[in-house]
């Protein structure tokens, strides 16, 4: 190429190059001037010297000819469609067209010409919804498309995915499952060694109870799953579902409709495998000791075996022990039977059966407290009906709220003693009377808005006459207290007491029944509210605090005493009246005379 004519007064001058309008202007050196020389192009730019293409540097002459191509590049606009491997989601990339064109600026003269190349970019969003329709259909997507994804995606032709079609997730179903709402392990009781609180080494496990009428699961049906579908239109069906197994034994019921088990007795709780059931009764094969641990059960007991020292058992029901029990706590809610000895114990049982005879007590009094105030309330609406007044729900209960004012306190004092003796008593037995107090205690305290009818209150009466009625069928068949000899111990119970074997030796027993002793009693006392019957009794002065003029059996003034055979010194005492034997009598009954006032002792 020809270069330019410079001025310059210097004889020896360098080769010199530069970009002027996009050509190479080269001028040669002069004298011992060293050439021109001309690096190959930036990115987008060929350079030919003598038709032969520029991949080094090298010198270059005003008689070479050079040459510079710098084509536009063109990239077309195109679309990708892409699918996750689950074919649940289409992402559409798009593309726009890309026309990239190149520069060349001009430079100064140098000896050295590195050619720059200026590179501008031109985007054209040029396809089309069609377009972008065809590619989806090449892909096979057909389901859950959004047009408006597909919109953006045009609009932005950014080269970043947009996902365009979602396919629906398929919902797996769930199998029946059982939820226990309630323990149903035996659980092992831990102390902590180092503990600073109080600990007994003798509680070691609890034993999963329940009782009537309590929840023990709740039966959950199999849920079915719900179909999906992938973006290609391929249905996914869930996988099948099934429904729980499981089987109810004794002392459960299933209500399908509600789904529940229900404890249909008190007892044990019992789950092995898929079966349930509540069994009223545990049996201890062995001695209760530290290994076993105190044996307590919301139902009855069987023990094979022996009570050691300062264990407990306690049953809510009945227990039988067939053994001895020594230095022992044994409390039992209904039934005792000891095949064998007890010795320095203290036993109590009936202790059911003594809540209910305290409540019934109690509940008495209320139902005829009650029975008056519900007069005085069904007078006062008679009168109003005799004047031709109609009875609405304000009228009574300001009736109610009047009436109210006049009861006794002893009433309110009786819901107070029969709410506290229920207080901590969890017996589902109780829960209709509980229902019942609660209410009387909202009428009694000005809380009657709920009191829309007169039947209301006579629904309240007859609950307190059904639970008395119930409660006194109950009380007539108080199960006994067994045992076959008894020493150095306490028994009580609220019904009869039967000792069976050699007798008893300086023991108390106290009996809401009768006492009936098979054997010899020596020492101790008897308190009984039904009559005593002792094979042979005799007092031993050698008993420690003893005396000839203490009382050794006591009976109310309606019963009777009667022994096979009696030493002289035995003191008994019937209703407020004390006699004391000065002699050795057989066969006798000992018991009040209405007539005379007197104690009468005949033979029998």
């Amino acid at each position: 190429m020809v270069g330019v004519v410079l001025s310059m007064s210097e004889k020896d001058v360098s080769g010199q190059a530069c970009i002027v309008d996009g050509k190479v202007v080269v001028n040669n050196p002069q004298g011992d001037g060293i050439p021109a020389v001309l690096y190959p192009a930036e990115e987008g730019v060929t350079v030919y010297v003598n038709n032969e293409l520029l991949e080094s540097p090298r010198e270059v002459f005003e008689d070479d000819v050079i040459e510079i191509t710098s084509p536009s590049k063109v990239e077309d606009a195109r679309c990708v469609v892409s699918l996750t491997p689950d074919a649940y989601i289409a992402e559409l990339t798009v593309f726009p067209r890309r026309t990239t064109e190149y520069k060349l600026p001009d430079t100064e003269m140098s000896n050295e010409l590195k050619i720059k190349v200026e590179k501008a970019v031109k985007l054209e969003k040029i396809l089309s919804l069609e377009e972008i329709e065809a590619q989806l259909k090449a892909k096979h997507v057909v389901f859950g498309i959004d047009y408006a994804s597909i919109k953006i995606a045009l609009e932005r032709a950014s080269g970043e995915p947009e996902i365009v079609a979602k396919g629906k997730k398929v919902q797996e179903g769930e199998n029946g499952r059982i939820d226990f709402q309630t323990k149903t392990e035996v659980e092992t009781i831990t102390h902590e060694v180092n503990s600073q609180k109080q600990v007994d080494f003798r509680e070691r496990f609890r034993f999963p109870s329940v009782s009537k009428g309590d929840l023990i699961a709740v039966v959950h049906p199999p849920v079915t799953g719900v179909p999906g579908e992938t973006v290609t239109g391929k249905v996914i069906v869930p996988k099948p579902v099934r429904s729980v197994r499981f089987k109810c034994g004794e002392g459960v019921e299933f209500l399908e409709e509600k789904g529940e088990i229900i404890a249909q007795r008190d007892g044990r709780l019992i789950v092995s495998g898929n079966f349930i059931k509540v069994a009223n009764l545990i049996t201890h094969n062995g001695d209760v000791n530290l290994e076993s641990g105190n044996v307590r059960f919301n139902g009855d007991i069987r023990i094979y075996g022996n009570i050691t020292e300062n264990m407990l058992v306690e049953a809510r029901g009945d227990l039988f022990v067939n053994g001895n029990a020594y230095g022992a706590v044994v409390k039992a809610g209904g039934k005792i039977q000891f095949t064998r000895n007890v010795v320095k114990c203290q036993v109590e049982g009936g202790l059911h059966f003594a809540l209910l005879k305290k409540i019934i007590q109690q509940i008495s009094i209320l139902e005829k407290e009650y029975a008056g105030f519900l007069n005085a309330v069904k007078k006062v609406v008679a009168s109003l009906s005799e004047k031709g007044r109609e009875l609405d729900v304000a009228s009574l209960q300001r009736i109610i709220a009047a009436v109210s004012q006049k009861i006794p306190s002893s009433m309110k004092e009786s819901l107070t003693k029969i709410e506290s003796t229920l207080k901590d008593n969890d017996d589902r037995q109780f829960a209709s009377l509980k229902k019942t107090i609660g209410l009387l205690q909202n009428v009694f305290s000005g809380k009657i808005d709920d009191i829309d009818s007169p039947l209301i209150l006579n629904e309240l009466g007859s609950s307190l006459r059904t639970f008395l009625t119930e409660v006194e069928d109950l009380l007539k068949e108080i199960p006994p207290l067994n045992v076959s000899y008894v020493q150095n111990s306490l028994l009580k119970h609220i019904g009869d007491i039967e000792i069976t074997g050699a007798g008893s030796y300086y023991s108390f027993l106290q009996s809401g029944g009768r006492v009936n002793i098979h054997g010899v009693c020596r020492g101790g006392s008897i308190e009984a509210q039904g009559d005593v019957k002792v094979k042979e009794f005799c007092f031993i002065s050698t008993e420690s605090g003893s005396s000839a003029s203490q009382v050794r059996i006591r009976v109310p003034i309606h019963s009777s005493i009667y022994f096979d055979l009696v030493h002289e010194d035995v003191t008994v005492q019937i209703g407020k009246i004390v006699y004391r034997f000065d002699n050795e009598y057989s066969k006798i009954k000992i018991g009040y005379d209405s007539e005379s006032g007197m104690l009468k002792i005949v033979n029998f």
